[in-house]
């Protein structure tokens, strides 16, 4: 997820498409606006990928988020549909004081979900927050039940990624060579597009 990220404001910085588009919002800051198509492309493009339920007990195996579509970007929040698949999936709960295994097998499931994402300015942290909106369900009670913990999995936490600086741009003069700076200092979600705020300063190398 981190490279994730340092690629999503590579590619926003540096594309000379007529799909980006940067402008000065005060004397020192630039806001530079990544639309829609270009983070849906980003999205897949860092897919499939792998969750960690290892500090879940409730359910063992390989969760695998398969695909994301459907992405829309709206004020804060960013909305999608996913696939999931589970492999060799086993379902761990307790009745009467008994501790059971249920195992479910593999199985794929969908499910369209909201993000929350904010950006905590001076700790280069993105947090993103997934709640589920709608589960499709597949009238299979076992994967029914792992659908719902899924559920309670990717809600019930906020997920940090780290956001590096871009690397500097360099600028060879006569005599010296300089180098410019972008800090990241802060992210919104706009409707159909991601918009960074970066304030330059320059060095000399």
């Amino acid at each position: 997820m981190k490279y994730f990220l340092q690629s999503l404001i590579l590619v926003g910085f540096l594309s000379v498409t007529v799909l980006l588009h940067a402008t000065s919002i005060n004397d020192s800051t630039i806001e530079l606006k990544i639309p829609q198509p270009v983070i849906a492309d980003l999205v897949q493009k860092s897919l499939p990928m792998q969750l960690d339920t290892s500090d879940y007990q409730m359910i063992g195996g390989i969760i695998t988020i398969q695909r994301i579509t459907d992405i829309q970007l709206k004020d804060g929040a960013l909305f999608a549909k996913a696939w999931i698949d589970g492999s060799n999936v086993s379902i761990n709960t307790e009745i009467a004081g008994h501790q059971l295994r249920l195992n479910v097998g593999n199985a794929r499931l969908s499910f369209n979900l909201r993000s929350e994402i904010r950006y905590v300015q001076g700790s280069r942290l993105l947090y993103i927050r997934p709640e589920i909106t709608e589960m499709h369900t597949s009238g299979n009670q076992s994967a029914d039940q792992l659908q719902g913990l899924l559920a309670s999995l990717l809600s019930s936490r906020e997920y940090p990624l780290s956001l590096e600086n871009l690397s500097p741009l360099t600028v060879n003069t006569i005599n010296k060579q300089l180098l410019i700076h972008m800090n990241v200092e802060h992210v919104l979600v706009k409707p159909g597009k991601l918009v960074l705020r970066l304030s330059p300063h320059i060095s000399e190398q």
